[in-house]
């Protein structure tokens, strides 16, 4: 999702960024030329003859970190990056582009995989049900309106994303038959079991759009297993750190960086991403 929120009703909720060493993650960077981090020789070892792209919106391109750069909004500090520096693969593709929906990555990125890619991640659906459309109205409307929205959000979820993904997935398993694929989900942006209003939301506000995120990420794990993809949840790795907690890895609005709210930190791509991702990519 790409953040698109104005600042009409909220404060500003800004978290601390950790410094990150850092290196640009270009397009068909190989291994080789790419930063490292630390790995065991093991996992160096695994990797050794993958060909990993990484393709999705802005919660794979990094928005949100601090460090993103370009017209895509691509981070070093996105879990792709930090995955292909940590495991040394033979080749490593950064393709991820914020506001990507699963039309657009069809249309414009697959030119990313060839027959030799063996491993695929994908951050897709959130920009394809209106998410940051969602935000912005339950920000500055009223709880009717909200609800409205969310609703509309479900809708889609229910009956044209599927569609989208399947078509992706199809055309991802074309363009990359031998490729291990696997589909990231969406963290709860608002802590379930915190009481009265956060970020300006409501309580009943907050629990409706995260019953939302939930049936947004059933729907990408049921995609996933139809096409025989993995799926990355990161509901579990979020818990206790959401928008509102203490220590928060989503951004809430950010007012001197309006495009950066509602997306991961850098301790939530490092602790939340890279980790549901790595398992699900053994």
């Amino acid at each position: 999702m790409r953040g698109h929120c104005t600042g009409i009703r909220l404060a500003a909720a800004s978290f601390g960024l950790v410094t990150l060493a850092t290196a640009v993650a270009a397009t068909a960077v190989p291994a080789s030329a790419a930063p490292r981090g630390a790995t065991s020789a093991a996992g160096a070892a695994h990797a050794a003859g993958v060909h990993y792209v990484a393709l999705g919106d802005s919660y794979a391109s990094g928005l949100g970190t601090g460090i993103e750069r370009g017209n895509c909004d691509r981070s070093p500090a996105a879990y792709g990056p930090q995955w292909s520096r940590a495991h040394h693969p033979a080749s490593f593709t950064f393709a991820a582009c914020s506001g990507a929906t699963a039309r657009s990555i069809r249309i414009h990125r697959l030119s990313a995989l060839t027959a030799a890619t063996t491993l695929v991640s994908v951050t897709a659906g959130g920009n394809d049900v209106g998410f940051s459309d969602v935000i912005e109205t339950c920000l500055i409307a009223p709880t009717r309106n909200c609800l409205l929205a969310i609703r509309g959000s479900e809708h889609a979820m229910i009956t044209s994303l599927p569609r989208r993904l399947d078509r992706l997935l199809a055309a991802i398993r074309q363009h990359a038959p031998a490729a291990k694929v696997v589909l990231t989900g969406y963290p709860l942006l608002f802590d379930p079991s915190r009481p009265g209003s956060c970020a300006q939301l409501s309580h009943r506000e907050q629990a409706e759009f995260n019953r939302a995120a939930n049936l947004l990420d059933d729907t990408i794990r049921s995609a996933a297993a139809r096409h025989g993809a993995a799926f990355a949840d990161v509901r579990a790795a979020f818990r206790h750190h959401a928008i509102c907690d203490g220590a928060a890895w989503v951004h809430g609005l950010v007012l001197f960086s309006p495009t950066e709210s509602f997306h991961p930190t850098i301790a939530g791509q490092t602790r939340g991403y890279l980790p549901a991702f790595t398992a699900a990519a053994r």
